[in-house]
């Protein structure tokens, strides 16, 4: 039995799938097989494959008769034999020690899953810009062992599958398997929350290990068709919880994990569809209503009013707060650099939305009116005193995200320094 087994699924990634495989065979835990899942690539992925797999006996190439991330990765999963089980998307790639430090922790902890933080990054050698994301903000769950079910709040943390691997005997045990949906369409969703609610030994490692791509234009994450895709994996998740008779013990953290991944579908769909799936976001909120089965225990009294409001009035809510929020980043898009005005909830909301919509590397920096002392960076990303940055002033598009009360001051600062580009951020916090 191999210790770790580590599945690639691919479909026409050519600039990329040799970096990621590369990175899978150099680990320095070698005894690994890898299993590539091409779903009939036509632009030189699939020779790539074929190479390596001819090269090493280590990798063994599958070809899926569908174009789906989930069949892809359950016959990945049915086709393993290791003792854990990996991912790696075929646009990142992973550091040669990721997978021997995770496997050892594994097997002397006997481990069901352990993860690890991450980095998210665009661009490469000296353009590479990487930002370190953390699994959780918890401190306190972070080198223990728990157990989930027991401790709910842990589906709170970031819900990537790739960052850790699994034990496959309890991949197999309670049938855990992907969401065969088309495409690539958010199905690692379905396969977080299984592994969440079966699982009796996790642990969460708090260092960054795997090389998560931002600047791939081809990356689901970035395709604006898929306005429903999100609602369609989550309706899997509640047919699962309802098979396996769990739905009340979870009901939960089901529902604000469905508020959470709504609310991020924003910043993914185009602003075309954002009117419709608002309504969608509302109908889908009162079904769960009307069935007695909408729980807020783990909603704050923000997000408690905030989802009053989406189902009360979807309309006046994208009217009020997505559609001029499109419209400040639709323009801010238009330029090939743009700095963010406040580093504090709002600037932090501001360069979520540009990753999210693809901008990572027109970030310049985050500017600030009164710099902290030792406070350099935000993930990433440099701040610096407003009054340093005269050199962008002409060129710029500068993104004033701040609470309401504070921006007339920022604009009246950046107007006297001369930017020409100002650009206020609609900010959700100050009223629904």
């Amino acid at each position: 039995m191999k210790k770790v087994s580590i599945i690639i699924p691919s479909l026409n990634v050519i600039e990329y799938i040799e970096e990621a495989l590369t990175s899978v065979l150099n680990q320095t835990l070698k005894d690994i097989e890898v299993i590539c899942v091409d779903a009939g690539s036509t632009d030189g992925t699939l020779e790539v494959l074929q190479r390596f797999a001819a090269e090493d006996d280590r990798v063994t190439l599958l070809k899926s008769d569908r174009k789906s991330y989930g069949y892809q990765m359950n016959m990945g999963v049915d086709h393993a034999k290791g003792e854990y089980i990996g991912i790696v998307e075929a646009d990142d790639y992973v550091p040669e020690n990721m997978y021997q430090d995770l496997y050892e922790i594994a097997r002397e902890k006997k481990l069901d899953i352990i993860k690890a933080d991450f980095y998210r990054f665009t661009g490469e050698g000296d353009s590479l810009v990487k930002l370190y994301f953390a699994l959780t903000d918890r401190p306190d769950l972070y080198r223990r062992v728990f157990e989930p079910g027991k401790e709910q709040g842990s589906f709170l943390t970031t819900n990537n599958t790739w960052t850790g691997i699994y034990r496959r005997e309890f991949l197999i045990e309670n049938n855990i398997r992907h969401h065969e949906s088309p495409g690539a369409s958010f199905q690692d969703n379905g396969f977080y929350f299984q592994t969440l609610m079966h699982a009796k030994r996790v642990y969460l490692l708090n260092q960054p290990y795997y090389m998560n791509r931002r600047d791939n234009p081809g990356s689901s994450v970035f395709d604006k068709r898929k306005a429903y895709c999100m609602c369609d994996e989550y309706r899997f998740i509640y047919d699962r919880l309802k098979e396996t008779g769990l739905f009340s013990k979870y009901r939960e953290v089901y529902t604000i994990r469905l508020f959470m991944e709504y609310m991020g579908n924003y910043g993914r769909i185009a602003s075309s569809d954002k009117q419709e799936f608002t309504r969608r976001f509302a109908a889908d909120f009162h079904e769960l209503e009307q069935k007695g089965e909408l729980d807020l225990s783990f909603f704050n009294e923000y997000s408690t009013n905030l989802l009053k409001t989406i189902k009360d009035d979807p309309d006046g809510y994208w009217n009020k707060h997505i559609r001029p929020f499109d419209e400040v980043y639709d323009q801010a898009e238009k330029y090939d650099e743009i700095i963010i005005y406040g580093a504090a909830s709002v600037g932090w909301q501001a360069m979520h939305t540009l990753l999210a919509r693809g901008k990572a590397r027109n970030i310049v920096c985050f500017a600030v009116t009164r710099p902290k002392p030792g406070v350099d960076f935000v993930q990433g990303y440099p701040i610096k005193a407003i009054d340093s940055l005269g050199e962008y002033t002409d060129r710029v598009a500068l993104l004033i995200a701040s609470k309401k009360q504070y921006q007339a001051d920022m604009r009246e600062t950046a107007e006297r320094m001369g930017f020409k580009h100002i650009l206020a951020v609609p900010c959700i916090e100050d009223g629904i």
